[in-house]
């Protein structure tokens, strides 16, 4: 894609000493010193190159032949920025171009609030990966009156989701769990009566609740914040969402997502001196990444009716047994590029400037433990 001012639409919040910039074309933040996002600034404006360097001149007290090296220098990192980028594939795919579906599937159905949720599973291993997540949520209610028709399979290493025989995806079988995360995005907009467009953005991130405020604990690679939630729902805490919490675009807001959480063989003799049915429960397989996992229900799941809870803080968190509890306070835009790893956010300026807002207001923390009574207690002071 080239660096031009047509391509430049974007968004900024102040923050400190930089400015914090959405740019549309790569659906992309970045951070920006002043001299730099004036001459993104001047560029998106279609300023001449002479005009700039004079603003620059006087701006900054600079020479001329600096500034005309400054601000070519600013250009060809846009320019190498834009070119380096390559735009998402669309997992879209035709109903017309789908191939045979398994003739016998595997059919589960759910009951979540007041809406019934068919699955319908090509194979045993796909129900296994997918299914543990609502088996706590399966009954037999009337499969006449079903709100929501979800089917999964698998064709030489591509999965398939058809939504209601009326929109189709594929993935490889390795993105399996981008497949995970569009189906939940289905389930989640049917029980909050919501679509793609309600939603600033989606966290790879587990978060808990308790007097309606909630907090947040974005991804880290063993960073355990799957172990930190059900420790945190063993003492008295509501589970919002595991791995996957929605925000919204008009309250910023997370809102729950009827989903058990996944517990890694490692954290399973800790959880189980907390909910000792887990000895009982199967493992499920993970597609993306070849291990298993056992998931542990809500023993409360929170009512899906009704609003959504705000977030108290967002909260890094890493396991450590060398470090007994350290919680600090980080700074929000040293962090930012940790959360955005962990962030599905929508490509549109409203949901951009909305998101901005509300993660620089939000105050982000950095958690090490390794004793967990006092993580425990130190989370509790965050709400």
């Amino acid at each position: 894609m080239e660096f031009s001012p047509e391509h430049m639409e974007y968004r900024f919040r102040k923050a400190e000493s930089n400015y914090l910039v959405w740019l549309k074309a790569l659906n992309r933040y970045l951070q920006l010193q002043e001299p730099a996002f004036m001459v993104l600034k001047q560029f998106e404006a279609g300023l001449s190159l002479q005009d700039m360097i004079s603003d620059c001149t006087d701006r900054y007290q600079l020479p001329a032949k600096e500034a005309n090296r400054f601000i070519r220098e600013i250009e060809e990192q846009f320019q190498i920025l834009f070119q380096n980028h390559e735009k998402p594939e669309s997992p879209s795919v035709s109903l017309d171009t789908l191939p045979n579906k398994p003739n016998t599937p595997v059919e589960r159905l759910i009951s979540v609030g007041e809406k019934i949720i068919r699955f319908s599973f090509g194979d045993r291993t796909i129900e296994e990966f997918i299914f543990p997540l609502f088996s706590h949520l399966e009954g037999f209610p009337d499969s006449s009156a079903i709100d929501l028709h979800l089917e999964v399979f698998n064709h030489k290493g591509n999965l398939y989701l058809i939504k209601n025989q009326e929109r189709a995806s594929k993935w490889l079988l390795a993105d399996a769990y981008k497949l995970k995360g569009a189906l939940l995005l289905d389930v989640i907009n049917l029980i909050h009566h919501t679509s793609e467009e309600s939603w600033m953005g989606v966290i790879h991130a587990s978060s808990v609740c308790q007097d309606d405020v909630a907090v947040m604990f974005p991804a880290q690679p063993g960073g355990g914040k799957s172990t930190l939630a059900a420790l945190l729902m063993a003492h008295g805490y509501d589970l919002v969402s595991d791995d996957f919490t929605p925000v919204s675009v008009e309250n910023q807001y997370i809102y729950p997502v009827p989903g058990a959480i996944s517990i890694k063989h490692g954290s399973m003799p800790l959880l189980k001196s907390y909910f000792p049915h887990l000895d009982n429960a199967p493992e499920a397989p993970n597609l993306s990444k070849g291990e298993n996992v056992t998931f542990l229900a809500p023993p409360n799941p929170l009512p899906l009716k009704g609003g959504g809870y705000p977030v108290n803080a967002i909260v890094f968190v890493q396991y450590d047994e060398q470090t007994e509890c350290v919680l600090e306070r980080a700074n929000n835009l040293e962090v930012i590029n940790d959360f955005l790893k962990e962030s599905w956010l929508a490509q549109n300026g409203r949901a951009a400037e909305q998101f901005m807002e509300w993660y620089l207001r939000t105050p982000c923390y950095r958690l090490r433990y390794g004793n967990h009574q006092k993580a425990i207690e130190s989370i509790q002071k965050l709400f």
